[in-house]
């Protein structure tokens, strides 16, 4: 799968910090949060402190460790996950806004929280119904790639809409006044 690819990179190139970033967001996608996905993380903050990317990885991470807040062992989830939308600027997509929106949550700062599950879902959708998202997404990949054999309403459906269904959810959920974290976890899978 996935990790055996990336891990796989990592046996080529093992300073490679963008291989090392997907392979720590893929262990905490099946939740490992352990000492390899923490250290394969740090590294590639390291080497690149201000990528949006990382930083969101790192804010996940630490969410999943209970680190919300700045500590002395280094930022939380909040400044890290605050730090990579603002350093996406308009580019943040919908998975950073939804972890923000978590982390937010987390901490008690509940209409924070669904503003960035709001914009989460907003990015997601991007304004257009699941078809026209797998067209985009297809004319995209065919427009870089020159690969036309994508499935783009599996890729969307995977990615985006995915997205879009928990914040969905989450917001469904704080509406009703249950936990969006529970109701989330019963949708797909991060």
């Amino acid at each position: 799968g996935t990790e055996a690819v990336l891990e796989a990179g990592l046996a080529v190139d093992p300073d490679h910090p963008d291989l090392m970033n997907n392979l720590g967001y893929e262990r905490l996608g099946r939740g490992d949060a352990g000492t390899r996905t923490a250290a394969l993380l740090e590294r590639a903050l390291e080497e690149r402190p201000d990528s949006p990317a990382v930083l969101d990885s790192m804010g996940v991470l630490r969410m999943a460790q209970g680190r919300l807040v700045d500590a002395a062992e280094g930022e939380g989830a909040l400044s890290l996950l605050a730090r990579a939308r603002e350093r996406a600027g308009r580019n943040a997509g919908a998975a950073l806004n939804e972890h923000l929106g978590d982390a937010r949550w987390l901490s008690g700062d509940r209409e924070g929280a669904r503003a960035a599950w709001e914009e989460a879902q907003r990015a997601a959708e991007a304004g257009l119904d699941d078809a026209q998202n797998a067209e985009l997404i297809r004319r995209l990949m065919r427009s870089r790639t020159g690969l036309a054999s994508l499935d783009a309403v599996r890729y969307h459906e995977r990615h985006d809409g995915a997205v879009a269904a928990r914040a969905r959810a989450k917001l469904d959920a704080a509406a009703r006044g249950e936990d969006p974290m529970k109701a989330a976890s019963t949708g797909a899978k991060r």
